[in-house]
């Protein structure tokens, strides 16, 4: 369908459709990326995602993100200081804030060295089995 529509849209010679990919090529990617969108969704049965590994892993590898105000997201990315934000479904917001990324290079950076920053502080796997060891140890006391 996507393929489809890219061909229909004129674009097919700029768009890739990669597929499932080992984790060593997606974090080869990450990391030649400048920017990483991902346009999350509530699904028609009502299901929603928490915080996104996949968003969590661009920020880490030192791209600027763009997602949806949608479920965990704005918890990992603040509007305008982590990443930018449109809302689920919004196409032009979407669009506006990539064009934003495309003329302000230095936003671009700034977002992408604050939401690293985010990731490794809120989200550091040893700080937060750190907090978990002592969390268990209060409720044991």
């Amino acid at each position: 369908m996507l393929k489809q529509q890219a061909h229909e849209l004129g674009i097919a010679a700029y768009v890739e459709f990669l597929g499932a990919l080992p984790h060593a090529k997606v974090q080869n990617l990450l990391y030649g990326s400048n920017v990483f969108i991902l346009p999350s969704v509530t699904a028609s049965n009502g299901d929603v995602e928490g915080v996104p590994v996949s968003l969590m892993e661009a920020m880490a590898s030192g791209a600027a993100v763009v997602s949806s105000r949608h479920s965990g997201i704005p918890e990992l990315i603040t509007h305008g200081v982590s990443g930018l934000l449109a809302n689920e479904f919004d196409v032009q917001g979407f669009a506006s804030a990539l064009e934003e990324l495309h003329d302000k290079p230095d936003l671009t950076s700034s977002l992408a060295l604050q939401g690293r920053a985010k990731v490794e502080t809120d989200f550091n796997a040893e700080k937060l089995r750190q907090s978990f060891l002592n969390y268990i140890g209060n409720c044991l006391s």
